[in-house]
């Protein structure tokens, strides 16, 4: 990751708008684990709570992870600190809609259309897999594309 320069102030910002129970996160990977999109995340939950921890906030708002989850709860299940990374990641997108992030809205449209077709379809999301869908990262990234799940 090529950090811009870091904003002291973002990670308060972040705690007045969400709690600072992320504060708490002990870097254990146990949401990466239960995260069913990780393999589609180029930094990860716990990645994004450092960051956001760092002052990384361009980084953090314009990341495409912040709008891969879908609020399964997963993630807050597998914390032993029971961190609510949901709550987390929907108050860094309403973050990034005030100030104009950069957002790829394009594959982030894609993608959640794919999971409500998943959900209608079969009453849930893919059982830990992420659905099949254009990646948002450019060409030659580390992360992506999507994998399908075992149904499709």
């Amino acid at each position: 990751m090529m950090a811009s320069k870091t904003d002291p102030e973002f990670c308060l910002q972040v705690v007045q708008r969400c709690g600072g129970d992320f504060q708490r996160c002990l870097q254990c990977l146990s949401c990466a684990s239960g995260c069913p999109f990780v393999d589609t995340m180029r930094y990860r939950p716990n990645g994004i709570i450092r960051m956001v921890q760092y002052g990384f906030s361009q980084e953090v708002l314009e990341s495409p992870d912040i709008w891969l989850c879908v609020g399964c709860h997963a993630c807050s299940i597998a914390c032993p600190m029971a961190i609510d990374m949901p709550g987390l990641m929907d108050g860094l997108r309403e973050m990034a809609i005030e100030t104009g992030a950069k957002i790829n809205e394009t594959a982030i449209l894609a993608f959640h259309r794919e999971v409500l077709g998943s959900i209608q379809r079969y009453g849930r999301t893919r059982p830990w897999r992420a659905p099949a869908c254009p990646t948002p990262w450019p060409t030659g990234s580390s992360r992506g594309p999507w994998t399908p799940g075992p149904n499709g």
